[in-house]
Parts: structure tokens; sequence; C-alpha cells
């Protein structure tokens, strides 16, 4: 009990709020749906509404049962592989409409890349939430407008530190993504002299049908234009239009 209200401890440190029952379809309502609302997953869900200070035994179990009963969530879901159901198109007077909330909800999403929100990178802190102005917690009730102001300004002298942990954990984020790409990656390398065959689809666009061959040539590489771009020419020496990528080739052994 703190001040007369039940509040939980969390790892990190802050209490949070315990929310009666009554409280928490507008809780979930106002983050989901609301101004400030993206229709995230049921996960991110939970997450967002404990970055606010709230609580309650069953929160992630009620955010996944949540998401899967909003409307709109249902049809823009997505299964593997396969549409759910058929994305209706939205006119531009209706996207004008949604553009605020959207707009709204990527300020305050953490980013993987940085792990911040677009928010705190400008301002130095993290911004408050409709759903605090209408349940407010112990920080919302001791708010001093001036004080408030005062502390924002000082704030703001540490905003460099954070968005250099922020560009330090893009770059490694980077390469994470790079690594984890690179992986599944065959390198194909060619020399100035090397006999290939190339996609026979690609080069004949519109000659293609089902007893066509995969493959066509062999041609040679007569120049190395990037690390994956070659030219090639005809056995004769004729060249050949254009530029040729690696992945469209493949090495011709005689």
């Amino acid at each position: 009990m703190y001040q007369g209200e039940l509040h939980k401890k969390s790892v990190e440190g802050p209490l949070f709020l315990c929310v009666s029952a009554e409280n928490i379809p507008k809780i979930l309502f106002e983050v989901h749906n609301g101004w400030c609302g993206s229709h995230i997953g049921g996960r991110s869900l939970a997450l967002k509404i404990k970055g606010t200070g709230f609580f309650w035994p069953t929160l992630s179990k009620d955010m996944i049962m949540y998401v899967k009963t909003c409307d709109v969530c249902k049809k823009q879901s997505t299964i593997p592989q396969k549409s759910a159901t058929t994305i209706t198109p939205v006119n531009k007077g209706a996207w004008i409409e949604e553009l605020l909330t959207v707009l709204l909800s990527l300020t305050k999403t953490p980013s993987h890349a940085t792990g911040e929100t677009p928010f705190a990178l400008v301002y130095g802190t993290e911004v408050v939430l409709p759903v605090k102005v209408g349940l407010p917690s112990d920080r919302q009730r001791g708010f001093d407008e001036a004080e408030n102001s005062e502390r924002m300004k000082e704030q703001l002298n540490f905003t460099y530190e954070l968005r250099d942990k922020a560009l330090f954990k893009m770059v490694q984020y980077k390469h994470l993504m790079a690594r984890c790409y690179n992986t599944r990656v065959k390198n194909r390398e060619f020399m100035v002299g090397d006999l290939v065959v190339r996609m026979y689809a690609i080069a004949h666009p519109n000659c293609k049908n089902k007893l066509s061959p995969k493959w066509e040539g062999p041609y040679k590489v007569t120049k190395v234009v990037g690390p994956t771009t070659y030219e090639l020419s005809h056995i004769n020496g004729k060249p050949i239009n254009h530029t040729w990528h690696a992945t469209k080739h493949r090495k011709y052994y005689v």
C-alpha cells in the first residue's frame, strides 16, 4: 500500500498502480484503440500498459484476448504465407482522418533499432498517454506545471547522451540484421574470362513457357562492374547489352 492505494513493485524498481476491474476496459480501449493507439499485438500492448504504470494480475492474458476480439485487428490480421482477410482500401479522406492517430502512436512506440521512442529522443522524456489523464497515478497527482517546466529544461541537457546511446544501439542492430541475412547468402563471384550461364526467364521474359530452359549460354565475363555486377559477351566476343547481377548467373564448367 502507498498513500492508500495498492501498488506492485516492478523488477526495475518503479511502482505499478494496481487497477480495479471496472477501470480495465477503459485502459484497454484507450491504449489499443484511442488517440495514441496503433492496434499493436498482445505482448507489445501489455508492455505499453506496464510502461504507463498500470498493473493487474491477468494483464498479459487480457491483452491477447482483447486483440483477438478487436474488430479492426481481425479485419487486418494475416496468417503465415496467406492473408486471413481482405484489406479494405482506404480512401484519401479516411487516411487523413487516421493520420493523426498513426503519428501519435509512432511518437511513443519504442523502436526495435534504437530502443527509444521518437518523443524521448526529442524531449528527453516519455510522453504522457491520454489514459493517464483519465485515470491518474501518483505522478500525475503531484504534478506542478512550473516545476515540471524547469525539470524538462534540465532533462534536455541529457538528450545528447540518450541520442548517442540510441545511435550506438541502432548500429548494433544493423550489424545484427546484416549478420543474420549474410548467414543465408551463398556468395557468387566471377572473374574476367569466366564462362557463365544466365537465367533464361530474365533474358527472355516474354518467351517463357513450361518447356523453356532454365539457363542459357555460355557467355563470357568481360568486366567486373561492381561487387556483384558484371558485363557479359557472347563466346564470339559480341557484347551483350546491360549489366547483369551475380544472382542471375551460375558458373559454366567446360
